[in-house]
């Protein structure tokens, strides 16, 4: 199951929703899909996994799952760690509740969901462009991965990157591209002047070795300054 854009929903109080259940399902590898899950009066699930006498094997890497309940919602949910074995990682979860997961017992955070693999995995609000319509992403900087050998291009058949994005679309990655995410200014107190302080992240394909940049204020130079600093990339460095 690949490059799927899946959008659940249901107002009925009767029933549970589900993006994607596999259900006693023996065999199967679940990559890079989109999944809205919504339920207005009942609990709703992203991925759902249960296994059962016979173990089931399910490969889950790659997927970008956003759930919405009416108080419970689970971005993947795995009854019994028993009798489900696979790799599950590279995943973004986000809902609307107290829970992100269940595996084995209700989790309500990343680092306990990373208590069974999940290393690589994220908890970030993907921002859909309309989740009850289009899955598409209006920005990608934290929904990166790996690409998988296995699924090469995307939901519209673009190719993807050897860096790719989570779920089924995917975007082009500049060979070179710098975000700023803080920005303390320069400060004076008692007499004392602190330095402006950055936090960037690359966000391009190359490392970043040179980093010049300068502050106006009403069109006046009051700060430049050239760093002479690899950055690899998706690192974040504070200078």
């Amino acid at each position: 199951l690949a490059n799927n854009e899946i959008i659940a929903q249901s107002t009925s109080s009767n029933y549970s929703v589900y993006g994607i259940n596999l259900n006693n399902s023996p065999h199967y590898y679940v990559y890079n899909n989109s999944i809205f899950s919504k339920s207005n009066n009942n609990l709703a699930r992203g991925i759902y996994v249960r296994g059962s006498n016979n173990k089931a094997f399910c490969d889950i890497e790659y997927n970008n799952i956003m759930v919405q309940g009416k108080e419970i919602a689970y971005a993947l949910y795995i009854d019994d760690t028993n009798n489900v074995y696979g790799k599950i990682d590279y995943n973004n979860y986000f809902t609307n509740s107290k829970y992100l997961g269940f595996i084995q017992s209700e989790k309500t955070s990343l680092k306990e969901m990373q208590k069974y693999q999940n290393a690589n995995s994220t908890n970030e609000n993907p921002y859909f462009e309309n989740p009850e319509y289009s899955l598409v992403l209006p920005d990608t900087v934290l929904l990166l991965c790996p690409r998988n050998d296995s699924v090469l291009t995307d939901i519209q058949g673009n190719n993807r990157n050897i860096v790719t994005n989570k779920g089924a679309y995917t975007f082009s990655i500049l060979s070179s591209d710098l975000a700023l995410q803080n920005l303390e200014v320069q400060n004076t107190i008692a007499g004392n002047t602190s330095k402006a302080v950055l936090t960037v992240k690359n966000i391009g394909q190359n490392n970043i070795d040179t980093l010049i940049y300068q502050m106006e204020l009403n069109g006046v130079i009051i700060l430049q300054d050239t760093i002479n600093q690899t950055i690899p990339f998706l690192s974040t460095e504070t200078i």
